[in-house]
């Protein structure tokens, strides 16, 4: 009986010890492919804030994992220390400057581009609107005589009628 007890803590420790294991090479394989993608992003990370709920979920594990006392001491402050380190790189890179720089620029050039057109549509709208009144009298001048006409007709076709 005490032999069974044995093996069986031997076995669970083993278990554990995997499972550590596995965690860890979870949380650093997170750790790489997030500092590629921050490295073509030319130091930005591309998806938004970088934390360390970030870094469990592209692992694919809870944020709690790495507060129990076998990570605690040991991943947890991994993880802490990589994101200081990547978050002083991401302040100081010239990269970054430049990327952020040359996004303003060209928001910057985007918005004179859309002032430029809205200013154009509203040209063209006052052409429209004026082409409009133009053609409003055009037609009231064009109406009135007719109606006149029509008029005229109508008297003829009652005095007609009005004979007979």
């Amino acid at each position: 009986m005490i032999d069974r007890e044995v093996g069986n803590i031997g076995t669970l420790q083993a278990y554990a010890q995997a499972s550590k294991r596995q965690l860890v090479k979870r949380v650093r394989a997170a750790m790489v492919t997030i500092s590629a993608e921050i490295e073509a992003a030319e130091g930005i990370y591309p998806f938004g804030k970088l934390t360390q709920k970030e870094v469990c979920v592209r692992a694919g594990i809870t944020q709690s994992a790495l507060q129990k006392p076998t990570h605690r001491n040991s991943t947890l402050l991994e993880v802490n220390e990589w994101l200081k380190q990547i978050a002083e790189a991401m302040r100081t890179s010239k990269s970054v400057r430049k990327v952020v720089n040359n996004k303003l620029v060209m928001l910057q050039e985007r918005n004179a581009d859309l002032k430029q057109q809205a200013h154009e549509c509203e040209l063209a709208l006052i052409d429209a609107n004026a082409k409009i009144a133009e053609l409003k009298l055009q037609i009231a001048s064009l109406t009135t005589p007719r109606q006149s006409q029509v008029t005229s007709i109508e008297a003829v076709r009652v005095r007609r009628d009005s004979k007979h």
